[in-house]
């Protein structure tokens, strides 16, 4: 199936964190196919415990060694073949690094000494690359990078019973906050969960919207109030606990995602809300909800308004 947009930027998101647990590449099928251990979760708040990642229509296999500035090693490695190719991936076997896998420039060529080649001149050039790479040191205690680059048109997504698993599921949508730890701060290899794509405020009406506050630098989860929406047709307003009523601005206001069923702050789970919206903070400041909410958001000024909505 060739790949959207969605898809190629989901797969991105997938391989994040993720561990290859194996590589079968077939030159007379022209595919191959990845057995993969992601960390990512969805849209839908699911992580799968592994995933299969068929690529079909291969034109080119490359695996190379590289020193930091892409150069050959002064050490480097014994070459190895096609039925050595899968071993080779088990014994480097360590987390993906980055979101930059697919039709990524860093990668597109292949540099420094080659380990792999396989390549079908008869083939057109292909739409696709996939590429990853694996850390390593050598007996001398030399750093390099293992570097794999696939050519490829389509690709499919299973469940390794051979359930269709959507790539777009992982792909992020709208701006802002796309990916994040919902466990505390953000790391480099640390699962990430792909937001769900955000609703329409029409939707919102009447529903309990969470506001949580997320240090701008760190992306930890700071603080979080609580609050029922209002949606009059035009404008978007929130009701706090302390029944004060606050306009939503325009920004935010499309930016409100149904709430994923493993949030949390550290241990401390974040409950009792349907909805909710990340609003960046600067490190300095409280980490008092209330005072957040005055600070970010705008009273609501007509009291007409205030009155109807206080009524319902």
């Amino acid at each position: 199936m060739t790949p959207t947009d969605a898809d190629l930027k989901g797969l991105n998101f997938l391989l994040h964190g993720a561990t290859i647990l194996d590589l079968a590449f077939n030159p007379e099928r022209h595919s191959a196919i990845l057995t993969i251990a992601p960390t990512t979760s969805s849209k839908t708040g699911l992580r799968p415990v592994n995933a299969v990642l068929s690529l079909s229509a291969v034109s080119a296999v490359a695996v190379t060694l590289q020193d930091q500035e892409g150069r050959r090693p002064r050490h480097g490695m014994t070459p190895i073949g096609l039925e050595e190719l899968g071993q080779l991936v088990q014994h480097t076997r360590h987390p993906l690094a980055g979101v930059d896998f697919i039709d990524s420039e860093r990668n597109s060529t292949p540099k420094g000494m080659k380990v792999f080649e396989w390549f079908d001149p008869d083939l057109p050039g292909s739409k696709h690359t996939l590429s990853f790479f694996f850390g390593l040191r050598n007996q001398h205690d030399e750093p390099a990078l293992l570097v794999f680059l696939i050519l490829f048109d389509d690709a499919t997504l299973k469940y390794p019973n051979g359930e269709d698993l959507p790539m777009a599921h992982f792909a992020p949508a709208g701006v802002g906050y796309k990916a994040v730890a919902l466990e505390g701060a953000s790391q480099d290899l640390g699962p990430i969960t792909v937001l769900p794509d955000p609703v329409s405020p029409a939707s919102l009406d009447g529903q309990l919207v969470g506001l949580v506050f997320v240090n701008s630098d760190s992306e930890a989860i700071v603080s979080f109030a609580v609050g029922k929406a209002s949606w009059d047709g035009e404008q978007l307003r929130w009701c706090a606990p302390d029944q004060v009523t606050y306009d939503i601005p325009e920004e935010l206001t499309h930016q409100i995602r149904p709430r994923l069923p493993n949030m949390s702050r550290g241990a401390f789970r974040l409950d009792g809300f349907s909805y909710w919206a990340t609003i960046p903070i600067r490190p300095s400041e409280s980490p008092n909800a209330r005072e957040l909410v005055r600070v970010h958001l705008k009273r609501t000024r007509s009291f007409r308004s205030a009155w109807r909505f206080l009524q319902r």
